[in-house]
């Protein structure tokens, strides 16, 4: 009985835990805050972008990094303070991407190369990580420069070595976006 009751409450407080991070974004299109309850999500680059409802979708679609720029998603979960992240390498392409985190968050990435021996490097941060194929890799440090960074592939990895690139964006803590108007949509749901 006490394994069906302990198994109930984790599975409630995941969606609760869940719905009240989601509470905490905004539409990349619009600005708003999401509701959990009407939230739409579509996935793109391996990110997850969630909306307030499915004409945003349609606008994202339209023109993808134009909202990325703007309002980049969080990457990945915060787990004891830190948050983590699953990266993939492969010809010739890192993903997620770009990789979304905060200003002052201590960072866990784990990266695997899957066809491979590949490189990940954001100079800036003084990071490069050999990646041997098939084998996870840590990368820890904390996101202190806020900006646009370039991760580049920093093992050659076949012809398209040099055009193996990605971005980490890590977004300053008091940022005050200005979000794109709704160009007439109805968001009275």
């Amino acid at each position: 009985m006490k394994k069906i009751i302990m198994m109930i409450l984790f599975l409630t407080a995941v969606p609760l835990a869940f719905a009240a991070d989601m509470a905490m974004q905004k539409c990349p299109v619009t600005g708003e805050k999401l509701d959990p309850k009407t939230a739409v999500n579509y996935e793109y680059k391996g990110n997850t972008y969630w909306f307030c409802c499915a004409d945003c979708v349609g606008q994202f679609k339209k023109d993808p990094d134009k909202y990325i720029t703007a309002m980049p998603p969080l990457s990945g979960t915060v787990k004891n303070g830190v948050r983590e992240i699953t990266v993939t390498a492969k010809k010739y392409e890192f993903l997620p991407d770009p990789i979304g985190v905060k200003q002052g968050e201590k960072i866990r990435l784990k990266i695997t190369a899957t066809d491979t021996a590949h490189g990940f490097g954001v100079k800036e941060y003084n990071i490069n990580q050999d990646l041997p194929a098939g084998k996870e890799q840590i990368v820890e440090f904390t996101a202190d420069k806020a900006g646009t960074f370039t991760v580049k592939c920093t093992v050659f990895c076949g012809l398209g070595h040099g055009s193996m690139k990605g971005k980490l964006i890590v977004m300053p803590l008091q940022e005050k976006m200005s979000m794109p108007e709704h160009s007439g949509m109805d968001h009275s749901h």
